[in-house]
């Protein structure tokens, strides 16, 4: 079964006694906050929210979609799509 792209729609499902989830933007969705990252947008804005709760749920969700840490988006988030590139390098 194919996963609800919508961040709105999932968010009140999985935390349905948060109220501040009927702040985000009802056209966000998980690709767009990728896309977002992915050039640099700020994602509070594209989320419509400023609540830091919301977005490391958010991303811990993308990162269960990805198959990935959640420091791996939260990396992208802080860095930029270079950040892998990026850490090899200095690692």
């Amino acid at each position: 079964m194919k996963k609800n792209n919508n961040i709105k729609e999932w968010y009140m499902q999985e935390f349905p006694s948060d109220e501040c989830g009927e702040s985000i933007s009802e056209k966000a969705t998980f690709t767009g906050v990728l896309v977002m990252m992915s050039v640099h947008s700020d994602v509070y804005d594209y989320l419509g929210i400023v609540d830091s709760v919301i977005r490391e749920r958010i991303f811990e969700e993308i990162s269960d979609r990805m198959s990935c840490d959640y420091d791996d988006v939260y990396n992208v988030w802080l860095y930029g799509c270079d950040y892998e590139r990026e850490r090899r390098w200095y690692a």
